[in-house]
């Protein structure tokens, strides 16, 4: 298998090969899961000095330093993921936890908001991953897992959020027709496993099977709050930084003259602290999501990274010119 995508994607090949290469047969990930650790990446990281920094470090690292394929992936990774942070903080105001008063909105102040985004964004990044798995058996040209197997899967889904959210979102005088639409939605999963079943009996057997597939939403749902994760590290790290900032300051009010010093070397220590705790979060659980939840959906990888045919040496004599005479 060889990856081929463009350059501002193949830096997150790095995602796939620590994960697994695609079979033949499958479809490359990289470019569906680019822009989610992207987005999740900046949220976690959630502030726009640690973004800028970590892209100077690898914009540098990159200039200064010969490195490998691999090595050149991952520092591109970081850079475009550390400028989603830079973004992503501009927008909550967040600029090494200091008191600025900009931005949309401060997770601090409205952690709900933050948290539906999170969530928000998993639902979506979870229903892509069905669709993926539907093209899948679009290409096979298996219509009928299509459209009893993926198909009536998120119509199920879709009928179950808006049955319990109708109030929120206005929809409570649709009561009825939101649960017409939830057993239309049921009843075409129960159907879609007696598929391929012969005989009224073994029909009659499967009805417990597609009952279980209904089941199975509980999971898919668990899936989604795992995302809330994002909000987590992204508070996480504004309070880490927002108490070194009030320990900095602390010091230098506190005491004459060296108060400056001690207090710069607790803003610098802390924030250092904060910034390497803030990216390793902010990439083990970004990496999860996409391993865990997203190719759950529709991945199974386990394929082979091509080796192109070369010539390898094992013995190398040489021979200068007044030998050779």
């Amino acid at each position: 298998v060889v990856l081929k995508n463009n350059p501002m994607v193949t830096p997150f090949e790095y995602l796939v090969n620590s994960f697994s290469y695609p079979q033949a047969h499958e479809v490359d990930p990289t470019p569906a899961i680019a822009p989610f650790f992207f987005i999740f990446f900046g949220i976690a990281l959630g502030d726009a000095g640690y973004g800028l920094v970590l892209s100077l470090v690898c914009a540098g690292l990159l200039v200064m330093l010969k490195m490998g394929p691999i090595g050149k992936k991952l520092s591109w990774m970081f850079l475009l993921s550390g400028m989603a942070a830079v973004v992503f903080g501009m927008i909550t105001g967040s600029v090494l936890s200091l008191p600025f008063k900009f931005g949309l909105f401060s997770p601090l102040e409205n952690p709900i908001l933050l948290l539906i985004i999170a969530l928000g964004l998993g639902l979506v990044q979870l229903y892509f991953g069905v669709i993926i798995s539907a093209w899948g058996n679009i290409k096979a040209g298996r219509w009928l897992d299509v459209i009893f197997g993926q198909g009536f899967w998120l119509f199920f889904l879709t009928s179950v959020l808006l049955v319990l959210g109708k109030d929120g979102i206005g929809l409570s005088k649709h009561a009825a027709t939101l649960n017409y639409l939830l057993l239309i939605a049921t009843t075409g999963l129960v159907l879609g496993n007696m598929r391929g079943k012969k005989g009224i009996i073994k029909k009659i057997l499967a009805i417990p099977g597609g009952l279980f597939t209904i089941y199975g939403s509980i999971g898919f749902f668990s899936d989604v709050l795992s995302y809330s994760r994002l909000m987590a590290l992204g508070l996480s790290g504004g309070v880490m930084g927002g108490i070194m900032n009030q320990l900095a300051w602390l010091v230098i009010r506190s005491v004459p003259v060296l108060g400056w010093i001690f207090g710069g070397a607790i803003f610098l220590f802390g924030h250092l602290l904060n910034f390497g705790l803030s990216i390793l979060g902010a990439y083990v659980h970004s990496s999860r999501l996409q391993y865990l939840e997203f190719f759950g959906k529709f991945y199974e990888g386990g394929g082979k990274p091509l080796i192109p045919l070369k010539n390898e040496h094992k013995y190398t004599f040489v021979i200068n010119e007044r030998e050779a005479n």
